[in-house]
């Protein structure tokens, strides 16, 4: 679970007891990396990372699309982390995210080799 107020993200372990329902036991509570600010979270395709997006990190300037406009743009970030054995999450690496305070984060297969690519929904396009 991710939480923008507090930037962190959560981890749980999941019982399903004989009884029937199931219940929820915190393993972990990670920081998000430092200037940056929790937004979403999803499961990488492969099943093996979880991504997280986070808003107004601008630790990533990139050149503006549009040849015309010489103005550097800022991008949010991306971070990577790998769940452990006890249901902890390790952080793996950050990067660019090429957006705008992204309210939502899509992960998407296919490309050259079978790659993924992550796309992040600001409300006003991707």
């Amino acid at each position: 679970m991710i939480h923008e107020l507090s930037n962190t993200i959560t981890s749980y372990s999941v019982a399903y007891p004989s009884t029937g329902g199931f219940s929820f036991t915190q393993v972990g509570n990670q920081s998000i990396p430092s200037g940056t600010a929790a937004a979403d979270i999803a499961v990488s395709p492969d099943n093996r990372y979880f991504i997280s997006s986070s808003r107004n990190s601008t630790l990533f300037p990139f050149p503006n699309p549009i040849p015309s406009n010489t103005n550097t743009l800022l991008s949010d970030s991306l971070s990577v982390w790998k769940p452990t054995s006890n249901g902890t999450l390790l952080f793996q690496s950050i990067a660019p995210g090429r957006g705008s305070f992204p309210w939502h984060l899509v992960l998407i297969t296919g490309g050259y080799g079978g790659s993924w690519h992550a796309y992040e929904w600001n409300g006003r396009g991707l």
